[in-house]
């Protein structure tokens, strides 16, 4: 795992085939799906699995300068201790997890949504991304259609 500035995400955008706003190049299709009712840890593992398959994966914390994401900040700070980043995170709004690193990246989505922390994550091919807001939606955009269909179809036990 490695933390990232706000200025080297876009500079990971832009070696990644994304726009300096994170978004997919090309044409692309989105899928939205209420996540308010979703089962926290199957679903972050599903989205994980998902994005994993597309190489390493971006997740960035959108409301990181959010005062309220600082009364929580403290676990978040020891759990990126124990897997060994160390430094002052509230410099870092983003983490880059290599495809081996899953359980790393699952365990910091499953604080990021059990603090309901609005989030992006992305796949290094450029053609996925995944971004949760206010754990009331979780929005799927990608290149490929048969990675929204299989989003949709890996997720919809966790969803009902």
């Amino acid at each position: 795992m490695k933390a990232l500035t706000s200025e080297q995400c876009l500079e990971w955008f832009e070696s990644h085939g994304y726009s300096k706003e994170g978004q997919c190049s090309g044409q692309s299709n989105s899928l939205k799906l209420d996540f308010s009712k979703a089962s926290e840890i199957p679903a972050a593992r599903n989205i994980i699995d998902q994005l994993r398959t597309q190489g390493s994966i971006l997740l960035w914390i959108k409301n990181w300068s959010d005062n309220s994401i600082f009364v929580h900040f403290p676990l978040f700070q020891r759990f990126c201790d124990s897997i060994g980043l160390e430094g002052d995170l509230s410099q870092y709004p983003a983490m880059l997890f290599e495809p081996e690193e899953r359980d790393d990246a699952l365990a910091a989505l499953i604080l990021a949504l059990h603090f309901s922390w609005e989030l992006s994550l992305f796949a290094s091919n450029g053609v996925a991304q995944t971004h949760i807001v206010d754990n009331d939606y979780c929005f799927f955009v990608s290149t490929q259609a048969e990675y929204l269909a299989s989003a949709k179809s890996e997720l919809s036990d966790w969803l009902a």
